[in-house]
């Protein structure tokens, strides 16, 4: 892995979209003695299974895994992920929206003590903004799966079909291994999620179901999390 490196991967279905979060990463501030490199993971099955394959593709210490709906807002933000990894050598995995808990339903929106904001468009723009805080970063159970940067390589669990929950499982897997999941302080929305208004239903349930035979004993357990992470 190259510790100079950052990679972008997404899975791509839609080229028009992927061209235009591409042009969004190719407006952000590069720090001095940093590369950027996108890895493009089409036709693949699942997310989990595309994510495995752009990480073993990717040079880069620093992944950023992002839909390819995803416009990147906030040109600073590899400066402010780096700080952040930097700062908190424990985090394994950051988001931009999170929960505190995660719910018996499976549904990391259910949960309690939700943090985090994403400017989002569905049929309209709409700011989604949960509860706020004063620290730098919040830990938090599960993050949503739009925005995941990492700086350490945990594979991607791949009994998850389709594209729905390997977020969250990812979350727990992490977890598990000891590293720490957070949500920064974000001042405005860095990432507009421009999601529109398609949803397979029976594919997420498909997904779901599978979660939760896998992770059932992570949900609504008591989450032991701190209200703020120590450095």
């Amino acid at each position: 892995m190259n510790n100079e490196t950052v990679s972008f991967i997404s899975c791509i279905n839609d080229e028009n979209l992927y061209r235009m979060c591409v042009s969004h990463i190719q407006n952000l501030i590069i720090p001095p003695g940093l590369n950027v490199e996108l890895i493009a993971v089409r036709g693949a099955t699942s997310m989990a299974s595309g994510y495995n394959l752009g990480m073993s593709r990717a040079r880069g210490k620093y992944k950023i895994y992002l839909h390819q709906d995803v416009f990147i807002l906030n040109t600073n933000l590899i400066n402010d992920i780096l700080y952040l990894f930097w700062s908190f050598p424990k985090a394994g995995l950051i988001g931009l929206c999170g929960t505190e808990t995660v719910p018996e339903s499976g549904i990391w929106w259910e949960g309690n003590n939700r943090f985090g904001q994403v400017l989002e468009f569905r049929d309209k723009y709409q700011l989604l903004r949960f509860n706020p805080f004063s620290e730098l970063v919040r830990e938090v159970g599960a993050i949503d799966g739009f925005f995941m940067a990492t700086q350490i390589d945990l594979e991607w669990n791949e009994a998850i079909p389709g594209f729905h929950l390997y977020d969250t499982s990812h979350s727990f897997d992490y977890r598990t291994a000891g590293w720490k999941v957070i949500v920064p302080n974000q001042k405005f929305p860095w990432t507009l999620h421009y999601c529109g208004t398609d949803w397979d239903i029976e594919a997420y349930r498909r997904s779901l179901d599978s979660f939760r035979k896998i992770y059932s004993s992570y949900l609504s357990s008591p989450s032991k999390i701190p209200t703020s992470l120590e450095r």
